[in-house]
Formats: structure tokens, C-alpha cells, sequence
């Protein structure tokens, strides 16, 4: 494969970018330099570390406020990827609470919200929704 080619008059600058679409993964690139004589020797080429970037969402909390013993809804709005492949293969999402009995999971799957039952919500408290995202591998956890 070959790539863009800079200009080959008087001292030659240039960059060269690309974007790879998914990672982790290490890419080599190659450069080849050439002068009158040919192939320059300082040609060569370089591995790159392509990271994986966790998904984004916005989370949003529909009922802030509740009376003791009420449910609520949580969502996440907006979900984002930067890697095309990632998005094809859809989100998954976790939903979890913490209150003053402990931590409880209330859901994983393709819903990018959840209904939290009353029983949860059973005493004046500030509890903790968390909520982790995925797209092909487990990404980033925010909280409401």
C-alpha cells in the first residue's frame, strides 16, 4: 500500500495524519523517504499504540426528588462511540443503586433506562444510581 507523497522540491516538510477506527490494537507505519540516490537510509518505520476509547452518554435523572417509598427513572441520552465499529455493535448498559442497605443491581441489557422501584427508594436518603455503558467491551461509569 502506498501513501500520500510530499513535495519533492527544495527541502521537503510535511505531516501526514489517519485516523484508525477501533482500537486497542498496535498499527506499524511505514516511511520511506527517497533523495536523488534512491531510498533514503534514515527510512523506517514505527509501531503505534491505537487505544480504545470508552463510549459516552448523557445521564439524566427524571425524578431528583422522590417521596419516600416512590420509584424513579433514570436514563442515559445521547450514547456515543468514536468507533464506528463499536457503535454498529449497539450499547449495553448497567444500572445499579446504592442506598442504606447496600448496593443492588437493578438491570443490564439494551434499555438505555430504568424504572427504580419504590422498595429501593424506603427511606429519606440520598442514594447513588451508577451506570456502566458498553460497546464491544466494558467502557466508562458515571453517576446520577
Amino acid at each position: 500500500m502506498s501513501g500520500p507523497k510530499l513535495p519533492s522540491a527544495g527541502t521537503p516538510t510535511g505531516t501526514v495524519t489517519h485516523t484508525y477506527d477501533d482500537g486497542p490494537a498496535t498499527r506499524n507505519i511505514r516511511v520511506t523517504l527517497f533523495d536523488p540516490n534512491g531510498a533514503h537510509p534514515n527510512s523506517g518505520a514505527v509501531a503505534v499504540s491505537v487505544l480504545n476509547v470508552a463510549p459516552t452518554a448523557t445521564i439524566e435523572n427524571d425524578f431528583p426528588e422522590v417521596f419516600e417509598g416512590d420509584g424513579g427513572l433514570v436514563k442515559l441520552k445521547s450514547p456515543f462511540d468514536p468507533s464506528s465499529a463499536d457503535g454498529i455493535a449497539g450499547f449495553t448498559y448497567s444500572f445499579s443503586i446504592t442506598n442504606t442497605h447496600g448496593t443492588f443491581l437493578l438491570q443490564t441489557g439494551a434499555s438505555s433506562s430504568v424504572s427504580i422501584p419504590g422498595t429501593y427508594l424506603d427511606t429519606p436518603a440520598t442514594d447513588t444510581v451508577s451506570v456502566t455503558i458498553s460497546a464491544g467491551r466494558p467502557a466508562s461509569q458515571n453517576e446520577a
